[in-house]
């Protein structure tokens, strides 16, 4: 262990060297001086004071080099200063199991439906209208019961869903959507997923939401224009439930599963009538009114499995056949 007296010993030789290196660096600016005052007189013409100065100035610079080789050589010599100990690493902070994303890519792409080519149409999806998006990712699944048991048991803003048993949700369904939880819930997830991860999550709009559903070219379902009962989790050929998310893999053009069935998916959006408009205050989350949900659900039939279909609940409602999805892009209202 180095002692105090040592310790001193070596901050002394440290800044004896470093004013040996300020006074060198001084007599070397004054070398370089009197050379340019020399070459102005020309070799023949020098004054013997000059010349006296220049070797005075040299003799300076030569001697202070040994003095400052001296004292480096000194301080190397002396003892090690101590290394400080490192202070305790601090633990890392946890970051949120964030979903996987899928790319949206900027484009029109048909909103609504036509009654021309689908006969289930309904009055609120009319007119079929082409809109155009930017950008924007999107979640490939419904967010779980496992993913929302991290959001309850970091945050504890809102309560757990109420079939869920001890704060936790059930063990056999942890890959299943949740379920059990109103706009302001969902909201709220965003929210904690956006300061855990520093991206902007939020609940997509309905416009975003059907875009990622049907691609470009309008059609039905997902994955055509053609209903198949055994492709998605709606009443007709499910078990009656939720199911894990993927179970059904006839995913959207994009690669999204579940966008038809199993569950409905809360949207940003208020309820309004068409043609959509993200600036005319429904995607005001401050107002009040009905909210959109999306996708149909295990209780519903295939008619609420079509991508364009629009139904709403109240902000406050809670339901067994409900859950949501995220998106991570620019605000657009």
């Amino acid at each position: 262990m180095i002692d105090k007296q040592e310790h001193r010993r070596r901050q002394r030789l440290q800044e004896e060297i470093l004013a040996l290196e300020e006074i060198l660096a001084q007599y070397q600016r004054n070398l370089l001086t009197l050379d340019l005052q020399i070459a102005q007189h020309g070799q023949l013409n020098v004054p013997v004071s000059l010349v006296n100065q220049r070797k005075v100035t040299t003799d300076q610079i030569e001697a202070k080099k040994r003095e400052l080789q001296d004292k480096k050589q000194e301080l190397a010599a002396a003892p090690p200063p101590p290394v400080p100990e490192a202070p305790p690493a601090e633990p890392e902070e946890e970051q949120a199991d964030e979903p996987e994303m899928i790319l949206i890519p900027a484009g029109e792409f048909l909103m609504g439906s036509d009654p021309r080519k689908d006969k289930d149409a309904q009055d609120n999806e009319q007119d079929q209208h082409p809109l155009y998006l930017p950008d924007y990712t999107i979640a490939k699944t419904p967010v779980t019961n496992a993913q929302y048991a991290e959001f309850i048991r970091d945050a504890g803003i809102v309560a757990p869903p109420k079939h869920w048993q001890d704060d936790e949700p059930p063990l056999d369904k942890l890959e299943h959507p949740v379920v059990n939880v109103n706009w302001h819930d969902a909201v709220a997830y965003c929210d904690w997923l956006g300061d855990s991860t520093g991206k902007p999550y939020r609940l997509p709009s309905e416009a975003e939401w059907e875009k990622a559903a049907r691609g470009t070219d309008g059609r039905i379902y997902p994955w055509g224009n053609r209903w198949y009962r055994g492709w998605c989790n709606t009443s007709e050929g499910g078990p009656g439930d939720t199911t894990p998310v993927g179970t059904y893999p006839r995913g959207s053009p994009y690669g999204l599963w579940d966008m038809a069935g199993n569950v409905w998916e809360w949207c940003s959006s208020l309820n309004k009538k068409y043609p959509y408009d993200a600036g005319d205050g429904r995607e005001d989350l401050e107002a009040s009114g009905g909210r959109v949900v999306r996708g149909g659900s295990w209780a519903g039939l295939r008619d609420d499995a079509r991508s364009a279909v629009r139904n709403w609940n109240l902000p406050v409602g809670r339901d067994d056949y409900c859950g949501f999805r995220v998106v991570v892009s620019p605000i657009l209202f």
